[in-house]
């Protein structure tokens, strides 16, 4: 939990998904009235006292630039947060497709409830629900504008999930059948790619590119300058 919050403070909304399931699942009780919890919840915040030195040292500069994102028009932010939770929508067309091609229209009549006792089923179902859910409730709340790139952690257990749910085990000739409609998919996309870059401009719209590569250049000129060696190792 140290390194994901370390390499990226988004994994907060993945911990508290893993709170929740606790939580739901039958073996809570039992759960924390041991010290596993507890014990766990330590050695976090010990294994994150380098960092939050750092972050009291630098004066929280990473939660100021988080804060510089803070919108202070809900209406705004709940526009913005809609269009997020329609696209991430769109993302998973593809792959529903495919597995509608996978299952039959006919699987999809005959779902299976979830059970409450059955642990295993309910960390899965948390997994691939709460992330998504707790993004857009924290984006409302903290009014925070939310990226679609946010979205690309959110959905790695939703096909588990969905076989799950309609109670269903795959051969190997349909998951080829489901993986060449998701790949087709793609290269029709990636093909796509370059007209749609043309009709922007052709439309004269405002495009923003981050020159990242001069970027790079730049800071690492700025590094032998003033050190004298090159960057061996550059993570972000």
């Amino acid at each position: 939990a140290a390194l994901a919050i370390l390499s990226k403070y988004y994994s907060f909304c993945l911990l508290a998904a893993l709170f929740f399931i606790s939580i739901l699942c039958k073996e809570r009780k039992q759960y924390y009235t041991s010290f596993s919890p507890y014990l766990s919840v330590l050695t976090l915040l010990l294994a994150l006292v380098p960092h939050l030195v750092w972050l009291f040292r630098v004066d929280f500069l990473p939660v100021h630039f988080a804060a510089s994102h803070i919108i202070n028009d809900p209406f705004r932010i709940a526009i913005i947060t809609a269009k997020f939770g329609v696209a991430q929508l769109l993302y998973l067309l593809p792959m529903a497709v495919a597995f509608v091609a996978i299952v039959g229209v006919h699987a999809l009549r005959r779902p299976q409830r979830l059970n409450l006792n059955d642990s295993s089923r309910v960390t899965i179902f948390g997994l691939t629900f709460f992330p998504f859910v707790l993004t857009i409730g924290g984006a409302l709340v903290l009014q925070v504008e939310l990226s679609s790139v946010w979205g690309l952690p959110i959905w790695f257990f939703i096909g588990a999930s969905l076989l799950i749910f309609l109670g269903r085990d795959l051969v190997g000739n349909q998951v080829r059948r489901g993986l060449a409609i998701v790949f087709t998919f793609q290269l029709l996309v990636l093909s796509a790619s370059p007209l749609v870059a043309l009709g922007v401009e052709l439309l004269k719209k405002e495009v923003r590119i981050s020159p990242r590569k001069e970027l790079a250049a730049y800071v690492s000129n700025m590094w032998h300058q003033r050190f004298g060696k090159p960057l061996r190792i550059v993570a972000g």
